[in-house]
């Protein structure tokens, strides 16, 4: 009875310990990033804080990465707004070709795109030397409909803008074999 137990409790303990790589991760291969400052250089007063704040969610969420506070990290994360920009992407017939006085009367905009484009930096904190190690530009897109209060579906827009740029830079972060 013994005999067939053990096998059953090695198989059980090895699918266990295999599991739990999967999800945890090889340790020692994380890399510990703290995010520094967040320039906004657009007239967005919340762009930088989303970010922040995204940037901080996919750090926690993304496999390799840590998000880490300055005096343990290992890397500094840097990021600048410097580009904010909304524009039409659809538009629809509002007036059919008797009600209206002109061609250009009779369509209007029904889907707005807001486009975050962010510039950051990744530097080395250990042994103080502040070298940077990576930096990129991404474009974060969020959608915004037209409804009546357009200030409620902006401000999901620049958090789904937001979020797009955060996925990217941890994306290329977590991509990127840097030597230790």
């Amino acid at each position: 009875m013994m005999r067939k137990i053990c096998p059953a409790i090695f198989l059980l303990s090895a699918f266990a310990c295999l599991v739990s790589c999967y999800h945890l991760g090889v340790p020692g291969n994380l890399k510990k990033v703290s995010v520094g400052a967040i320039e906004n250089q657009t007239e967005e007063p919340a762009a930088a804080a989303l970010l922040n704040q995204s940037l901080h969610e996919q750090l926690g969420i993304r496999p390799g990465l840590r998000n880490s506070s300055e005096e343990n990290a290992e890397y500094l994360l840097n990021a600048k707004v410097t580009l904010f920009k909304s524009q039409s992407i659809a538009r629809a017939e509002i007036r059919n070709r008797n009600d209206r006085d002109h061609k250009e009367d009779a369509y209007q905009s029904v889907l707005h795109r807001i486009e975050m484009t962010v510039t950051y930096t990744v530097s080395k904190t250990e042994n103080g030397t502040g070298e940077i190690v990576y930096s990129g530009k991404v474009v974060g897109r969020g959608d915004v409909p037209r409804i009546h209060d357009r200030n409620l579906t902006l401000q999901a827009a620049i958090r789904q803008a937001a979020n797009d740029a955060a996925r990217q830079i941890t994306d290329a972060l977590a991509d990127q074999s840097w030597n230790k």
